[in-house]
């Protein structure tokens, strides 16, 4: 057996003895597959609530990148990363997501978000976002821009220079006062 072997083994062994210990199960890797749980009706619902929420706090984006925020609203949650991904919700009208090219057809498969917007690996992906923000601001004002909190600073600096028309806040009242109620049907 060589050494790579081994700790294949090795490593699903303990995997599977950790289950146990918990009483989980946990699917063969080539099995696993992230895809929304819920029906898509649900995240629709979501976001419509979201949008409503915006209203009622005369806000007219919600921006969030990774996180459960993402999950919630999305349907999936491609995890953190070095590369820009960031889900933008206006106020009316549909969510836009800004991801890698190379990751676009796995966040059309496993979210319920239809406008994926992917960047190349050359490309600025801030210019993707600008173009997004840009067609997402309301007309002949200042758009306010809902941050969702654990959005990373280096991502707000970037943020605020792609949308420099934009206002930002803190997105923490927007996507708090959402989750309590939720209860899928």
């Amino acid at each position: 057996m060589e050494r790579r072997e081994f700790l294949a083994v090795a490593g699903a062994a303990t995997l599977a003895l950790r289950n146990a210990e918990f009483g989980t199960r946990t699917a063969p890797p080539a099995t696993r597959v992230q895809s929304p749980s819920l029906g898509p009706e649900v995240f629709t619902r979501r976001i419509a609530r979201l949008q409503q929420e915006l209203k009622t706090q005369k806000l007219d984006l919600l921006v969030v990148e990774p996180s459960t925020n993402f999950q919630y609203f999305a349907g999936y949650n491609p995890g953190r990363s070095e590369r820009l991904i960031l889900l933008m919700v206006p106020v009316d009208g549909a969510p836009a997501l800004v991801c890698p090219s190379f990751e676009v057809e796995r966040i059309k498969r496993n979210s319920v978000i239809a406008d994926v917007r992917g960047w190349e690996e050359q490309e600025d992906p801030w210019r993707v976002v600008r173009g997004a923000g840009n067609q997402l601001k309301p007309a002949h004002r200042q758009g306010t821009a809902a941050v969702e909190p654990s959005t990373s600073y280096q991502s707000f600096l970037n943020l605020t220079n792609a949308l420099g028309g934009w206002k930002f806040v803190n997105g923490a009242s927007v996507t708090e006062r959402l989750r309590p109620d939720d209860v899928p049907a």
